[in-house]
């Protein structure tokens, strides 16, 4: 038996739907028993499932593989947290450099007027100084830039200019140098600029 209102399936002698509140009509059980529910009732078809492809040949399933990237996504895990670091070196040895390179220009100055011009022979060492930061610069910039491994031989001349720049007194450079340049010889910064 069928409410003739919302088509819910009624027990028999039901005389008002419980899910509609329509009076329903008092019908045979012969009648009610052949009788079939409205063609409007809605039927629920789950959805097909989900189909994930499985990844091309020659690439890596895991994100965490050193110097490897899955579906052409970001690079892997480890790598992306060391260059991150070596970013935050660059710009500690960048700032260093730029202070001590005005220092410098201003101590070349000084000298220089006072000394009538003998004290001009120290310009050399902010020049030193500006090179240094120019490279560090651009390393931060290729740091970010897509892997390739020129950027590598670059961000490699860059260290090894912060390590040198302790001839201007730039302690802090040198450290940031030496921490930039065992970094670039892990495993997985190698294999994410070779990568591309």
């Amino acid at each position: 038996m069928f409410c003739p209102e919302c088509g819910k399936t009624l027990l028999e002698n039901t005389t008002v739907c419980p899910t509609c509140g329509a009076t329903v009509p008092n019908i045979p059980p012969e009648e009610s028993a052949g009788a079939a529910g409205p063609a409007s009732t809605p039927s629920y078809t789950p959805p097909p499932p989900s189909y994930t492809p499985p990844p091309p040949a020659g690439s890596f399933v895991n994100d965490t593989q050193p110097g490897a990237a899955s579906y052409g996504g970001p690079p892997a895990n480890a790598a992306t947290e060391v260059i991150k670091t070596m970013k935050t070196y660059f710009m500690v040895s960048a700032i260093t450099n730029g202070i001590l390179a005005l220092i410098w220009l201003a101590l070349t100055l000084l000298l220089g007027v006072s000394t009538m011009g003998c004290g001009c022979a120290l310009g050399v060492i902010p020049i030193l100084n500006i090179v240094v930061l120019v490279f560090d610069i651009m390393s931060i910039s290729k740091l970010g830039a897509p892997p390739s491994p020129s950027n590598y031989g670059s961000i490699r001349i860059a260290a090894i200019l912060d390590m040198v720049s302790i001839l201007t007194g730039s302690i802090i450079a040198l450290v940031m140098g030496i921490l930039n340049y065992q970094n670039l010889g892990r495993n997985e910064v190698k294999q994410y600029f070779n990568a591309q």
